[in-house]
């Protein structure tokens, strides 16, 4: 039963991979998909698979031989929230929607403040649809499978 819900995560990822690069295509902006997916998956998987599936996430977007910071913190924020979403005093998806906010508040803090600060309106679409993204994904895992918090599910 894990490597099934590893595999759908991955087909998760490469869905989401495809919906960031081909929305900012379209629209000139995307939604941080990917970022959303990670923070979601840091609620339903084990350490090494999350570590596992954000190395692959980083490698997609850039595939380069320099880290750069935004993917630095592609990599990071997801397993930050799996270390601390024990501590979280709320419901599983409170606490996804709560570290979906912050980590793009993070996310966007460090990498692209002008967009925080000189297009409010631009950053309010991104964490509108990221937020709906990642809401939507975590219900569905939730109705197949058990997050590996102790807290409850939800």
């Amino acid at each position: 039963m894990a490597n099934i819900k590893f595999y759908t995560c991955l087909l998760t990822l490469i869905i989401a991979l495809m919906l960031q690069l081909n929305s900012r295509d379209v629209f000139g902006w995307s939604p941080e998909f990917v970022l959303g997916t990670m923070i979601v998956f840091a609620f339903y998987l084990e350490f090494i698979e999350l570590a596992a599936l954000t190395s692959v996430s980083a490698l997609a977007l850039n595939w380069q031989p320099s880290l750069n910071l935004e993917l630095l913190l592609i990599a990071i924020l997801p397993m930050i929230i799996f270390g601390v979403k024990k501590f979280l005093p709320w419901r599983n998806a409170i606490n996804n929607f709560l570290a979906i906010l912050s980590a793009l508040l993070i996310f966007y803090g460090a990498t692209n403040y002008a967009a925080l600060s000189g297009y409010p309106f631009l950053f309010s679409k991104i964490v509108f649809g990221t937020l709906i993204f990642g809401g939507l994904l975590f219900q569905t895992f939730g109705y197949f499978y058990k997050p590996v918090s102790k807290m409850a599910d939800g």
